[in-house]
């Protein structure tokens, strides 16, 4: 059972730690502990767990974090030119399509996407153009110029490609960034170098398979709860993509092998192993 599976790593972090404490074992003591600490987290037994202090509230993310002076919210959507990018690249502005509610201006490179409210969500996406001939990656080349000559810092970026294409993405990462969203598969596996770039940033990653049927409408939830001045609070996004899932077998599969920024367990062990004291 689940109660029992639960119970049984929690008996095998316990017994390790006092292997390593029979054994003066520093870092594994080190090690151990945490993982006991941030088992207790994820399994909710303490949600006003002193974790949080160090952690940062992962429950949410408030949307006057990712405000620039402007009160504009920058996002950032990286695509490669290849047959399975184009079509996402046409899912993705299938999206916007209410012109009462959003503007989307272009040029041969890429498109930008605006809010018509009065804290506005920008959107910058690069054209998903030949990726024989890096002309794609020309085009995200392109845009970070352009985000440089205007002071642009993007808080939010969503990788949409395949997995080989991601180490082009993380090259696009920037300290500013709040939320970063790989939506390819074993994105999980990325997770370190996005903490290094951003220590702060809150990560969406998938443990298997990424796909566009779960990162649109994932997209279009984080947009929407944003555009109604409300924080995202990962539990409701969670709860409303699955009600959008639960219809389809095979979606809703898929998006149970997705990690939202509560469950992130890979990136907690990381930011407390990293902290200079034993004791928090």
């Amino acid at each position: 059972s689940l109660k029992g599976l639960s119970e049984g790593v929690e008996h095998e972090l316990r017994s390790n730690l006092e292997r390593c404490r029979t054994g003066q074992l520093y870092f594994g003591i080190r090690l151990y502990r945490i993982l006991l600490q941030v088992y207790d987290l994820v399994q909710q037994k303490a949600p006003t767990n002193k974790l949080w202090n160090y952690l940062g509230n992962h429950e949410k993310l408030e949307r006057k974090s990712l405000l620039n002076k402007k009160d504009e919210i920058i996002e950032q959507v990286l695509f490669y030119g290849d047959e399975d990018g184009v079509a996402s690249f046409n899912n993705f502005l299938a999206l916007f399509k209410d012109a009462k509610q959003w503007a989307i201006s272009a040029n041969d490179l890429w498109i930008t996407i605006r809010s018509l409210s009065p804290q506005p969500i920008v959107i910058y996406a690069n054209r998903p153009l030949d990726t024989k001939t890096r002309m794609d990656l020309q085009a995200q080349d392109s845009l970070s110029s352009f985000f440089q000559r205007q002071s642009l810092e993007p808080v939010i970026i969503v990788h949409r490609g395949h997995s080989y294409h991601l180490t082009n993405t993380l090259r696009r990462i920037q300290p500013s960034v709040r939320l970063a969203i790989l939506g390819s598969c074993g994105g999980y596996n990325s997770i370190v170098k996005v903490a290094d770039i951003s220590p702060v940033a809150q990560i969406i990653v998938s443990k298997k398979i990424g796909s566009k049927y779960i990162n649109d409408p994932m997209i279009d939830v984080i947009n929407n709860t944003l555009l109604n001045n409300k924080d995202l609070v990962w539990t409701n996004v969670w709860e409303e993509l699955r009600i959008r899932f639960s219809r389809d077998k095979f979606a809703l599969t898929i998006f149970d092998e997705y990690i939202p920024p509560t469950k992130n367990v890979s990136l907690f062990v990381l930011k407390l192993f990293n902290l200079s004291r034993l004791d928090y």
